[in-house]
């Protein structure tokens, strides 16, 4: 594969994960907002569940654009919040309820912070292995 295209790899993986990032940013905003009352749990639910999707489905485009590529080690980075989001979905974890918005919310707000700090450590993953690329391909 020629450089130009692992570099565009990593350029499109990185902006995929930024995504995701604000994506679990936003819906850690509004567990907040939930808690401290500036939100109802109808209009908490509306917001967040339309984010849910297009998390997994940007999961599921990373691990897409990873597969080509034979970057082995970004996939296996990327695979475990892919299978976890998989079995949320599949298991009826998934979406919230405004009934029972209150019962599992901790539970959902410490994944959310997991997931904050898996997105920030893929990122810098990235951009370390496109510095380490450049450097040790373009230097002579």
């Amino acid at each position: 594969m020629s450089s130009f295209a692992i570099l565009l790899t990593w350029v499109l993986e990185l902006i995929l994960c930024g995504a995701n990032l604000v994506v679990v940013l936003f819906r850690g905003l509004c567990i907040v907002d939930l808690q401290s009352d500036e939100l109802d749990p109808v209009t908490f639910c509306r917001r967040v569940n339309k984010t849910m999707m297009p998390e997994i489905g940007i999961q599921i485009v990373i691990l897409f654009v990873l597969f080509p590529s034979f970057l082995l080690t970004e996939m296996v980075i990327a695979l475990p919040v892919v299978i976890y989001d998989l079995y949320a979905f599949f298991s009826g974890d998934f979406w919230f309820s405004p009934v029972s918005v209150f019962n599992g919310l901790r539970r959902k707000e410490i994944i959310g912070y997991i997931k904050i700090v898996y997105y920030l450590a893929f990122i810098f993953i990235i951009i370390g292995r496109i510095l380490y690329y450049v450097i040790v391909t373009y230097t002579n």
